[in-house]
C-alpha cells in the first residue's frame, strides 16, 4: 500500500489526491477530477511492513480513530493517503492526522462529517519495520 505526498517545488497540484489499485498497478488521481499537470511530482513510499488500511466507519464525526497495529507512539511520523478501494469512494476533502493522547485518528480538515466507509492507507515512517 503506497503512501503519497505532493513533492515541494516544481509543478503545483493543489487538489486532494488519492490512490487506487487496478489489480496489477497503483495509480495516483485527483479526488475532485482535476487534471494532474504535466511534470507534477509526488513522493511515493511503498512498504508492506509499515503501512495498513483503515476504513472510517463513524459517519457522524469529522474524525475516525484507529487501533494502530504498528504500535506507533505519539511521537511517530504518521501519514495518510486516501485509498479509493475497497468501497470505491472519492474523498474530495483535505485529510489530517493527529494523536489525541491515547490513539491516532484521521480527520477532515473542513470539520465536516466523514463519509462512511472511506478508506485510507496509513503509513508509519519510523515504525520498527519501516523501510526509511
Amino acid at each position: 500500500m503506497p503512501g503519497i505526498a505532493i513533492q515541494l517545488g516544481g509543478v503545483t497540484h493543489d487538489h486532494p489526491i488519492g490512490v487506487w489499485y487496478n489489480g496489477s498497478r497503483w495509480a495516483i488521481y485527483s479526488e475532485d477530477g482535476a487534471a494532474i499537470p504535466v511534470n507534477a511530482s509526488f513522493n511515493v513510499e511503498v512498504s508492506p511492513h509499515a503501512s495498513f488500511k483503515h476504513v472510517a466507519t463513524t459517519p457522524s464525526f469529522n474524525a475516525s480513530f484507529f487501533t494502530n497495529p504498528l504500535a506507533a507512539p505519539a511521537t511517530a511520523h504518521v501519514f495518510v493517503t486516501h485509498d479509493f478501494g475497497p468501497f470505491a469512494l472519492h474523498n474530495t476533502k483535505a485529510s489530517g492526522i493527529y494523536h489525541n493522547g491515547s490513539t491516532w485518528g484521521v480527520y477532515n480538515e473542513d470539520a465536516l462529517a466523514m463519509t462512511p466507509n472511506v478508506a485510507y492507507t496509513v503509513f508509519v515512517a519510523n515504525a520498527p519495520q519501516a523501510t526509511w
